[in-house]
């Protein structure tokens, strides 16, 4: 799991050098689909163009993790910056680090493992 959650590190970090930073960047594996993990992003940069920012989101994740990674992976999920669940996240100020969440409710959500990679207000 190390391996798996440096790697996305990574990834955020080329994206955030690149692209622009993020207000949010984490992993989720929901209560209900164990073993698959969401990757939860938000940044003014997707704002502008959601559905190109998810693509440039999943092109990163295939280029910077392996097969059986990737096979890990359920789906990338923007969260608008004005989205106030945002402010939940306020809590668990962090950047391109992990830190490391069990048993919550996030975006009314059941999770029940989080990795916060990059959480801050700009």
């Amino acid at each position: 799991m190390t391996d798996f959650v440096d790697r996305v590190i990574k990834v955020e970090k080329h994206l955030a050098k690149k692209q622009g930073e993020f207000t949010l960047f984490a992993l989720f594996e929901r209560e209900d689909v164990p073993n698959k993990w969401d990757v939860v992003v938000s940044a003014a940069w997707i704002d502008k163009n959601e559905r190109r920012g998810r693509e440039i989101v999943a092109i990163q994740l295939r280029k910077g993790l392996s097969n059986s990674q990737i096979l890990s992976l359920s789906r990338v999920i923007v969260v608008g910056k004005n989205d106030p669940a945002l402010k939940v996240l306020r809590a668990i100020a962090t950047q391109h680090q992990k830190v490391e969440v069990t048993d919550c409710i996030f975006f009314g959500l059941k999770i029940r493992h989080a990795y916060i990679i990059t959480s801050h207000q700009h």
